[in-house]
């Protein structure tokens, strides 16, 4: 099922009451995959367990990693939770909005969804690694969700949705590249950009983070991304090839 790909991910969790009652909430949902990044505890406090109510095994199982871009390995598509209207030009839908395009996705290959420290969010670092932002609407009464509140209103929508968006077979012919595979394209063209002097390379995310942001909308497909880095790598070779001066 469409869901069984779905990943939370929690970046930088500040407090284990919060980790505990995300594994709650996913569990109410049917949701089983938890990560956590930079998590400040070795093992679980007994505040997390507690505060999973019987969700333990979502606790046991939560893969730790130390960076966002780790969190997203394999992922076909990732999205960030943000409280912004506007992220970085990128358009920002509803949770609910959202539900469609995330499963979806996920009939092709792990999605990973992002929420970020309870303090502050996610950094514009993090969500510039996500073709997809999400804001979950609340009253001017007061805006603040939390964490475990904001997981449960995403995973809650998943649920509802159920999983009647087609087939999860994959496609044979060309599988959707995984968010990773179009870092590794992103990072090798910004490279050639800044040896060009298209980019600076002082200050490269100013001028190629919209080019991420096409690359990672882009619905790429595996074989796609290799025809790419190939022909990238064709002209860094022909650039550094001696030029005869009459061809000047």
């Amino acid at each position: 099922m469409s869901r069984d790909r779905i990943r939370i991910v929690l970046v930088k969790p500040l407090y284990p009451g919060n980790v505990g009652a995300t594994a709650r909430a996913m569990a109410n949902c049917g949701l089983t995959h938890l990560v956590v990044v930079g998590a400040a505890w070795e093992t679980w406090p007994d505040d997390a367990f507690r505060m999973a109510s019987g969700a333990d095994e979502i606790l046991n199982h939560a893969v730790r990693v130390d960076s966002v871009e780790e969190s997203l390995a394999g992922s076909v598509l990732a999205a960030a939770t943000t409280g912004r209207l506007r992220c970085d030009k990128v358009p920002v839908v509803s949770h609910r909005e959202a539900v469609p395009r995330l499963l979806d996705a996920a009939r092709i290959g792990p999605v990973s969804i992002l929420f970020g420290p309870e303090d502050r969010g996610l950094t514009s670092d993090d969500m510039g690694l996500c073709p997809l932002r999400i804001r979950i609407p609340t009253s001017d009464l007061h805006r603040s969700l939390n964490l475990a509140q904001a997981v449960l209103l995403v995973a809650h929508e998943l649920f509802a949705a159920g999983d009647g968006y087609g087939d999860d077979s994959e496609s044979a012919i060309d599988p959707r590249a995984t968010v990773d595979e179009i870092h590794g394209l992103f990072g090798q063209l910004q490279d050639l950009l800044c040896e060009v002097g298209f980019v600076n390379p002082q200050s490269p995310q100013h001028a190629s983070g919209a080019i991420r942001q096409v690359l990672l909308r882009a619905g790429m497909g595996s074989r796609e991304v290799q025809i790419f880095r190939g022909m990238v790598r064709q002209i860094r070779w022909a650039l550094a090839q001696p030029r005869d001066p009459r061809d000047a």
